[in-house]
């Protein structure tokens, strides 16, 4: 199966909670974008109004499973990311949703690695 990451939610993102979310990638992106590709590994990360989708380097062998994250409601959805460089991008922004989004009947995250990747995250 491979080291994976979920996450469940149960409406749309506001116009708010967006605009905060897409700060969050764009930060994480500053910091970490080296590590970080378009949804087939190349080319660049997407951040629109719509969706924020991302993968590893495909050229070096860093992409495994694609991140993609929407605006409107996905009932459950889940990165396989193998451990591979950008692991550490998608836990942050992931963790970084989940404070974002404080209600867990809203947003809900779960890790292969357990509640404390997202801890240890947060802490880099």
């Amino acid at each position: 199966m491979g080291y994976t990451h979920y996450w469940r939610r149960n409406d749309d993102f506001t116009e708010n909670e967006w605009s905060e979310i897409k700060k969050v990638f764009n930060q994480l992106h500053s910091k970490w974008g080296g590590l970080l590709r378009g949804g087939l590994g190349e080319g660049e990360p997407e951040c629109t109004d719509e969706v924020i989708r991302f993968n590893g380097d495909s050229t070096i062998g860093h992409d495994h499973g694609t991140f993609s994250l929407s605006k409107e409601h996905q009932d459950f959805n889940f990165c396989k990311t193998a451990g591979k460089p950008y692991d550490i991008v998608v836990v942050t922004f992931l963790a970084s949703v989940d404070s974002i989004i404080s209600d867990r009947k809203r947003f809900r995250i779960s890790s292969d690695g357990g509640d404390e990747v997202f801890t240890h995250a947060l802490d880099r």
